[in-house]
């Protein structure tokens, strides 16, 4: 059920999906841990502040690459810089499909507006304060690209802890950023916070 349409899936296209999408999910990640926050802002800046001291990242959460005049576009939740690529993280806590489109939309967006918009780079740069530690990395334009879902979904249910239409987006903006040459993963985050008492 769909904004009140029911849709029926082809169960070969669900295991063309789920045999496709498994891989790139990831079962440790050393920078995002448990979320405790209530807020995606204050989870970033948690995970910000408490990183390993002999790591590298920023916290760019509504920070924009936008071009002059465009409306905000947001690079990423966190920048990582590893050995040979910088990892651009978006947070979201949800896995609701409006919700998890956005987020996946969001990571090809930002990548594809790094490589053909050297405002944009320059930007980014700004932002992380010209660390000399990712020049190489963004004047090559050598990024990954992860997506951290905020979840208390189980970690091993893998891509099925989406729902279908979500895992549809996933899927083209997987393909999407493989064309690109940009590697892709996508890490559940438990989430410790109730949320059901929040509402």
């Amino acid at each position: 059920l769909n904004d009140g349409s029911w849709f029926q899936i082809n169960d070969n296209f669900i295991d063309k999906l789920k045999n496709e999408l498994d891989p790139l999910f990831i079962d440790n990640h050393d920078i995002l841990c448990d979320c405790n926050k209530k807020r995606e802002d204050e989870y970033n800046s948690y995970v910000c502040d408490s990183s390993p001291k002999d790591s590298i990242l920023y916290c760019l959460d509504k920070k924009s690459i936008a071009p002059q005049g465009q409306s905000a576009i947001e690079p990423c939740d966190l920048i990582i810089l590893r050995e040979n690529v910088a990892e651009l993280v978006h947070n979201k806590i949800s896995t609701r499909s409006a919700s998890l489109s956005h987020l996946f939309n969001q990571g090809v967006n930002s990548v594809t507006i790094l490589r053909q918009n050297p405002e944009s780079k320059d930007k980014l740069k700004e932002l992380i304060k010209h660390d000399n530690g990712f020049n190489n990395q963004i004047d090559n334009n050598q990024y990954s690209v992860t997506y951290g879902i905020i979840s208390n979904k189980d970690r091993r249910l893998k891509s099925d802890s989406l729902p279908i239409f979500s895992r549809m987006s996933l899927l083209r903006c997987a393909r999407t950023l493989s064309l690109m040459n940009i590697k892709i993963n996508v890490f559940l985050i438990k989430d410790n916070v109730n949320r059901k008492q929040l509402d």
